[in-house]
């Protein structure tokens, strides 16, 4: 059994598509030599200095937790962002498709989609469903009851059992 597991938890970071700024501060005056960052940059960086202190202690992720909103009210392009990102630095270190587990927030969905259409989900499971993510049961995607032999999809077990991550159906309100 393992003594130790090491997870990244990783939520809200509304990029929704490449060139989206960051506002680090509320700036009453634009100072011309401090240029505004970008979402997308700010996550480039963190991922990088993650991956240099994973790879100076020599450690790697037993799992990764995306707990939703890549995107801000539904505007699509975030999920391909984050998804890239945090494979192209961590991928290396353990986070790979199959040891991530991510559920849409309520900025990832669309507005204006009914609860259990194809819609509702389409960008969230066309970058995360699709790498083959541990992903909750969505309604209008899964099947329910949901088939035994369909479980795995929605749970990341531990190689030796010591822990394990479910997902259940998201909780998905207002953006």
């Amino acid at each position: 059994m393992s003594n130790r597991a090491t997870f990244l938890h990783l939520t809200d970071a509304h990029v929704s598509q490449a060139g989206v700024a960051l506002d680090r501060d509320d700036l009453k005056v634009v100072i011309p030599s401090i240029p505004a960052g970008k979402r997308e940059d700010a996550l480039d960086q963190l991922f990088a200095r993650l991956a240099e202190n994973l790879n100076e202690e020599g450690r790697r992720l037993d799992a990764v937790i995306f707990s939703g909103d890549a995107q801000q009210q539904g505007a699509a392009g975030g999920h391909e962002l984050v998804f890239d990102l945090l494979t192209r630095h961590l991928g290396p270190f353990g986070a790979t498709p199959e040891r991530i587990v991510a559920t849409p927030g309520n900025h990832d969905v669309p507005r204006d989609t009914l609860p259990g259409s194809v819609e509702r989900y389409a960008d969230f499971c066309k970058v995360w469903c699709d790498a083959g993510c541990i992903v909750p049961w969505l309604d209008g995607i899964d099947p329910s009851p949901l088939p035994r032999d369909k479980m795995d999809r929605h749970r990341l077990l531990a190689p030796d059992r010591s822990w394990a991550i479910f997902r259940s159906t998201p909780a998905i309100g207002p953006t």
